[in-house]
């Protein structure tokens, strides 16, 4: 954000663009803070806002940005990102990948092939240990670590079209060029006139309890989900999935810690 404002012809209108994006550090109710702003983040929270400061006050000089790096406008830039930043997922890993994925099943390496990235995944995932394939392939897997939703992710980017969330969404965000420019694909039939939404949680949370999908929305992104899956597990009782049950005393503690910060 301050490279592109450091590079624009016209600041004002890159900081409207940047303003209409969701930036409330509560949700609506006033009575729950984005996570990011937590009491145990407070001293690193200080430190960047600090070096952020220092880097603009000594060289970028953006007049425009310094309000944002005031101790309540960096509070309101924190959750601006948290709550409309989208992964980026590009890679040349998953490229081949894709290609791969495209080879013909008369192909006599095509099984041999889709077993290999499967393993390839698995070892992502599990470490590189022990897999018994050319050891400099690997270590170039190695800059490929998983993080969000994208085994490929490079980073995160704020994007000016918006889509609203669903816990049973009919599309979802894909790279298909191999480069920053995100496309929207449609994961089943989407009838005209009916909104295209995309699933804001990750892989593993989407199979959790309603209690527990509204729960890490609310801390993401400070909203109650009211989406049709949602609306039809009303009746399920506000508890947390099994898989959960080991965080809830952090969870517990993070909560007295938003108590704390709303008084």
């Amino acid at each position: 954000m301050m490279a592109m404002l450091r590079q624009t012809t016209d600041r004002q209108d890159l900081l409207r663009r940047f303003q209409q994006f969701s930036q409330g550090v509560q949700s609506t109710n006033q009575k729950f803070y984005h996570k990011l702003l937590r009491k145990e983040f407070e001293v690193r929270f200080e430190q960047l806002r600090t070096c952020l400061q220092k880097l603009n006050d000594d060289h970028l000089k953006i007049d425009e940005f310094k309000w944002f790096l005031t101790a309540n406008g960096f509070r309101q830039l924190l959750a601006l990102l948290g709550r409309n930043q989208q992964g980026i997922g590009t890679s040349s890993l998953a490229v081949w990948v894709k290609n791969c994925e495209n080879i013909h099943e008369h192909n006599l390496k095509h099984d041999e092939i889709s077993q290999m990235i499967d393993a390839i995944y698995t070892k992502i995932d599990e470490g590189f240990y022990s897999y018994k394939i050319n050891y400099e392939f690997i270590l170039f897997m190695f800059v490929c670590l998983v993080s969000g939703d994208f085994i490929d992710c490079e980073g995160s980017g704020l994007f000016q079209l918006q889509i609203n969330h669903s816990c049973d969404a009919n599309a979802e965000i894909q790279y298909l060029h191999n480069n920053s420019q995100l496309s929207v694909v449609a994961t089943k039939t989407i009838s005209m006139g009916e909104e295209i939404t995309i699933n804001y949680l990750s892989e593993c949370d989407r199979n959790r309890s309603k209690h527990s999908r509204q729960k890490i929305l609310l801390e993401n992104y400070l909203f109650i989900c009211q989406c049709n899956r949602c609306l039809a597990e009303s009746n399920q009782a506000d508890e947390t999935s099994d898989e959960e049950e080991e965080e809830n005393v952090d969870d517990n503690n993070n909560s007295e810690s938003n108590v704390e910060m709303e008084d």
